[in-house]
């Protein structure tokens, strides 16, 4: 598929004109400006090493005076890799809109939104979220998080997994009621780092919120489950900390990243 660049801008009041492509199950849209191309490598190598699931990649920048694009096209070129999309917004419209520009032209049934220097936890994260999401159907999903730190000798530190939501137990009991409270009332929020979409439910709800919100794409989150949107926690991995076994193989995955 011969890569295309977007030249127009694309505004939150477009409509849904792009078709789902049965052979492409997940879009993995990434949200750039002004994106530091070290980090932006890192996290392009860690979709593209994802196994057993087909897969698109979105590149959607806000305008940045140094968007990396010639970068990321020559990186693809190297890798092998020609499923991928590129949108250059002219001028910086704001998160939203510009998340709307990737989503206006995503073709997965999902969408995983990624900023550069997060990366996926290994080759099967997306092979394992989607097998999830087929037999849940929802709204929105998300998972376990893990931080790390790189030092100046590329030495990798992996920590243990914070939550995001600190409280997982209504997600666990699907207590909806305790769910919106604990989200509405508490603001114990999901972190979007970890979150994946129904692609047409995220372009409703981020075109219902767009009129009023710049910055916070997240805030389609709180309209979703406020407006009773089925949202799953995905506990593929199991437990809350990290056992030695996935801390070695999530580090052998981060050196291989990070090379």
């Amino acid at each position: 598929m011969k890569p295309a660049f977007i030249k127009k801008n694309l505004l939150w009041n477009d409509v849904w004109k792009i078709k789902m492509d049965k052979s492409i199950i997940i879009t993995v849209a990434v949200i750039t400006y002004n994106p530091v191309w070290e980090k932006f490598r890192n996290t392009l190598r860690s979709i593209i090493w994802q196994k057993n699931v087909s897969f698109e990649i979105v590149i959607a920048d806000d305008g940045s005076e140094n968007n990396c694009l010639d970068k990321v096209e020559e990186f693809f070129k190297e890798q092998n890799f020609s499923n991928y999309r590129l949108v250059k917004n002219p001028v910086n419209q704001g998160i939203v809109k510009n998340v709307l520009s990737a989503v206006n032209i995503a073709r997965g049934k999902y969408i995983k939104l990624i900023s550069p220097g997060d990366f996926l936890y290994d080759e099967n994260t997306l092979e394992e979220v989607i097998g999830f999401a087929e037999k849940n159907p929802a709204a929105l999903y998300f998972g376990n998080m893990f931080y790390y730190s790189i030092d100046e000798n590329k030495s990798i530190t992996i920590y243990k997994d914070k939550k995001n939501p600190r409280d997982l137990r209504p997600w666990k009991n699907h207590n909806m009621k305790q769910i919106k409270r604990n989200y509405l009332v508490d603001c114990d929020y999901i972190c979007g780092a970890v979150s994946m979409y129904n692609t047409k439910k995220l372009s409703e709800y981020l075109n219902k919120i767009a009129p009023f919100v710049i910055f916070a794409e997240d805030c389609s989150m709180i309209y979703m489950i406020a407006n009773n949107e089925p949202v799953y926690y995905m506990n593929i991995r199991g437990g809350y900390g990290m056992s030695a076994d996935l801390e070695y193989q999530h580090k052998r995955v981060m050196n291989g990243i990070c090379a």
